[in-house]
């Protein structure tokens, strides 16, 4: 069943036969799926011993050396994707009961007041994602209310292309500033004049724009 087995890249097949004859010679060789096939992603030291191999006929066709480098950096640069990432809102009383959301100053780059949120492991959803990074940012355990949005723009972090997915969420206690926080204060929208990480800026105004078009007209005092 084995020697039946192909793996694709750049649009050559190779077949298992060639790579198990490689296992030992070479560090390990990943797979992963790219539309339903078994795709590999190969280190420079597997290259060059992909490089040394003679050219195979029949059921393991072999490129042409010169050819094998190249197939793989254009896979992998077609294959680039943007990283998930999340941001909250997190709606929360100050000391005064007056009400705010939270800001953490960054300790690393970029630098600068910021949104709590970060990126979405392996396996974990949005949501799950969204609540670790509040608590590992904030200390406080947050109860997400509703998605806002998702930003995509890719110049929206300099560092790479990620996809951030808003939420926006209620806490209660005093936040404590952890993990990629230097400082955390609780903001009213008022005292928010100042630049911002990111994109925050926009977030934060598409955040209030929408509570300002959620509000209920206050009910008009009727006669006696």
């Amino acid at each position: 069943m084995e020697e039946n087995l192909f793996i694709l890249l750049n649009g050559r097949r190779y077949s298992s036969r060639i790579w198990k004859s490689m296992a030992q010679k070479t560090d390990r060789i990943s797979l992963f799926k790219i539309g339903g096939h078994d795709t590999l992603s190969l280190s420079d030291r597997t290259m060059g011993h992909l490089q040394s191999l003679p050219e195979r006929q029949g059921q393991g066709i072999m490129s042409p050396k010169s050819d094998i480098r190249s197939a793989h950096k254009k896979l992998v640069q077609s294959r680039r994707n943007p990283v998930p990432t999340v941001d909250v809102i997190i709606e929360i009383k100050n000391k005064a009961g007056k009400k705010g959301i939270i800001l953490i100053k960054r300790k690393n780059p970029p630098f600068g007041w910021a949104l709590p949120g970060g990126f979405v492991d392996y396996g974990e959803s949005l949501e799950k994602a969204a609540v670790r990074e509040a608590k590992e940012e904030t200390s406080l355990k947050v109860i997400l209310q509703y998605q806002l949005h998702t930003y995509s723009d890719p110049g929206r972090d300099p560092r790479l292309h990620t996809i951030s997915t808003v939420f926006v969420a209620k806490a209660k206690g005093m936040p404590k500033a952890q993990d990629d926080a230097r400082e955390i204060r609780i903001f009213s929208r008022d005292e928010i004049n100042f630049p911002l990480a990111f994109d925050h800026r926009q977030i934060l105004d598409d955040y209030f724009r929408r509570k300002e078009l959620k509000k209920e007209p206050r009910p008009k005092p009727g006669k006696n």
